[in-house]
């Protein structure tokens, strides 16, 4: 999984890995590993944080072409102490837990999904 985007004077691109396990043919869990980096671009490019999200995934099939996936996600990100605290599109405002590691910050919290697919 591919992702890239931009968030004002922010932009990040990442990469993800995951495996689906079958039980039988209407379950299967899957586990997902995202990453990606933060760069700031008001003057040059210029890495902010790194963010990475563990994923569980339960998906049901119903029908042939119809199907539902949830799960929790751990998610963090290691940041510079300028990283903005009030841009959601990047990290919720309510992290679980932010520890100080000198010049940078750790955050950490837990997130929630949920798909259709047909």
């Amino acid at each position: 999984i591919f992702s890239a985007g931009d968030a004002g004077d922010m932009a990040y691109a990442g990469y993800g890995i995951g495996s689906q396990f079958y039980i039988g043919k209407k379950f299967s869990p899957g586990l997902e590993l995202h990453t990606r980096a933060i760069v700031g671009t008001e003057n040059e490019f210029q890495l902010k944080g790194i963010q990475n999200k563990l994923q569980l995934n339960f998906t049901w099939k119903f029908h042939k072409h119809f199907s539902v996936t949830t799960g929790p996600s751990l998610n963090g990100v290691i940041s510079t102490k300028d990283f903005p605290q009030s841009d959601d599109l990047l990290i919720p405002s309510l992290s679980i837990k932010t520890h100080s590691l000198g010049a940078s910050d750790l955050r950490y919290w837990l997130g929630w999904s949920l798909g259709v697919r047909f």
